[in-house]
């Protein structure tokens, strides 16, 4: 790697690190004023998120934690009122777990908080940078896609 790409990729990073920075301070406002924590916060994003109610082993692999980890967190916000387990009706001897009425209300409540806020920054810039912005993060996402599918090379982008 030359010494102008690395630089760039140093850029590249210190800019992705403060981006990261101000979507997580967003993210802790919006699940602190429903009264949620992280964990809280993530596994009702990601049920709610789905397009169908998911079973605790899928959720769990989604979250990267263990079954248990992941049971423990959704009994909590189960006692809430936001998620419910089901038995599957496919298989009873599994369960499924999906947002309630309640739990889609309070999803989109932080969703629409934080659609708002970046949306505000969003739009103070220009018309060119926004669509270089998502031009340039597609690109990205594409990329990184191309290099962790297998027998590919990591150097092909140096």
């Amino acid at each position: 790697m030359t010494t102008a790409s690395g630089e760039e990729a140093q850029a590249f990073l210190e800019a992705w690190f403060d981006a990261r920075r101000i979507v997580q301070t967003l993210n802790f406002n919006r699940f602190q004023q429903e009264g949620l924590s992280a964990s809280q916060f993530i596994v009702l994003d990601m049920i709610g998120r789905a397009d169908a109610p998911i079973g605790p082993a899928d959720l769990a692999r989604r979250l990267n934690v263990d079954v248990t980890s992941a049971m423990r967190t959704v009994a909590s916000l189960e006692g809430r009122g936001l998620i419910r387990r089901s038995r599957s009706p496919a298989d009873r001897r599994k369960w499924l777990l999906d947002t309630t009425a309640s739990g889609r209300a309070s999803f989109q409540r932080m969703h629409a908080q934080f659609v708002a806020h970046v949306g505000r920054a969003f739009h103070a810039l220009s018309k060119a940078q926004r669509h270089g912005l998502i031009d340039g993060l597609r690109a990205f996402v594409a990329a990184a896609d191309t290099l962790a599918q297998p027998g590919r090379d990591a150097r092909r982008l140096e």
